[in-house]
């Protein structure tokens, strides 16, 4: 699978989820997927030494403090 196609598969997987979780309507879904990316750029990656694609691009670190919580549902295993 290519590098596009993986891409393309996560954030389709992680709109997929928020939509899902919160059975939302499909009318939503190019904003669920608008925020996916927005997410995704701001995630660290092991081929850009750490450094998420924002920060490779502009060489300065985003500010994430403005991130809210989707409403999903968190479950935590305490073993």
């Amino acid at each position: 699978m290519a590098f596009a196609e993986q891409k393309n598969k996560s954030i389709v997987e992680t709109a997929k989820s928020m939509v899902h979780d919160l059975d939302f309507p499909m009318f939503v879904w190019a904003e669920a997927c608008y925020i996916a990316i927005y997410i995704l750029n701001r995630c660290p990656y092991k081929v850009l030494m750490e450094k998420n694609p924002k920060e490779a691009f502009t060489r300065e670190k985003p500010n994430v403090f403005h991130f809210n919580v989707f409403e999903s549902l968190l479950y935590i295993h305490v073993p």
